[in-house]
């Protein structure tokens, strides 16, 4: 048990939120939460406004490039497996004016849950990922030799195949789910959202390692989409894509994250990386003064 305080005590002070605050000698609150989405990041900082509970000057909403997958999940297990079978989430939606429109929990009752799991979409109403939908998961039925040839078609499998980040077509405006646009209106809401409390909302877009890896070999972050509609909307957001594509140049994208994987966390030089990135950025715009 101390061995395991010890490495998440060690793992808390790599994170880039407490470089931050040891750079400038002040507090630095980390709100995030593990697998929530940009969306469930954007009603905690609603709800902490309301409560009182979110006092700082300067704000950032945090969109981690694979997130644009979670925005468009009602469920969990639907989305990446296993799971204890209680992973739900609400999600927002974009009405026929392109507002956000609130989707609340899906939640069933103890009683509804048998029939949930045989058929859940009564009650994920808005989901992308539902059972042998398009981008949801295949039910094999016997005979099983058609079904798994079956799922060499499908477009997880084929973005696999092709080496590509899972979450780039996803990006593309043509696409259904319209990911892009619901994004975009969830950064836009929180930038105005914060200005309208006094606040300095910034909407930063962060790249994964398999973004950067991407970029290297095409030339174009995946989620460049997402950058260009919120440059549209004249949303001031901060893309930390190119600033750490430029600063990794020479070495390898390996070398910034946990276990070589680019598909994971940043590790301890990754973090500090991303810490000395932000810092430039918010010092240049001069939202971040003196200590008082």
């Amino acid at each position: 048990a101390a061995r395991i305080a010890a490495a998440a005590d060690r793992i808390d002070a790599e994170a880039w939120p407490e470089l931050l605050a040891v750079r400038w000698d002040r507090r630095v609150d980390n709100h995030g939460r593990g697998g929530y989405g940009s969306d469930q990041a954007f009603l905690r900082f609603r709800r902490d406004l309301a409560e009182g509970a979110e006092v700082a000057p300067v704000v950032l909403l945090v969109h981690l490039s694979e997130n644009l997958l979670r925005n468009l999940n009602q469920y969990r297990s639907l989305l990446y497996g296993g799971g204890d079978g209680l992973g739900f989430k609400p999600r927002f939606v974009l009405d026929a004016e392109g507002q956000l429109a609130l989707i609340p929990l899906p939640l069933p009752t103890a009683t509804d849950y048998p029939a949930f799991v045989r058929d859940p979409s009564p009650w994920l109403t808005a989901e992308s990922f539902l059972p042998n939908a398009a981008e949801g998961p295949r039910l094999a039925e016997f005979p099983y030799l058609p079904d798994v040839a079956l799922a060499f078609g499908h477009p997880r499998i084929e973005s696999f195949l092709r080496g590509e980040p899972q979450y780039l077509r996803f990006y593309d405006s043509a696409h259904p789910a319209a990911g892009t646009a619901l994004t975009a209106a969830i950064l836009e809401a929180f930038w105005r959202e914060a200005a309208a409390s006094g606040r300095i909302g910034i909407p930063v877009l962060m790249p994964t390692g398999l973004d950067l890896r991407y970029q290297r070999l095409h030339g174009h972050l995946p989620y460049q989409p997402l950058a260009a509609e919120l440059a549209r909307r004249d949303v001031p957001a901060l893309d930390l894509g190119p600033l750490l594509a430029e600063a990794m140049q020479g070495h390898a994208i390996e070398h910034y994250y946990s276990g070589g994987d680019p598909g994971g966390h940043p590790n301890a030089a990754g973090y500090a990386l991303i810490a000395h990135l932000l810092a430039e950025h918010l010092e240049a715009r001069s939202v971040i003064g003196p200590k008082p």
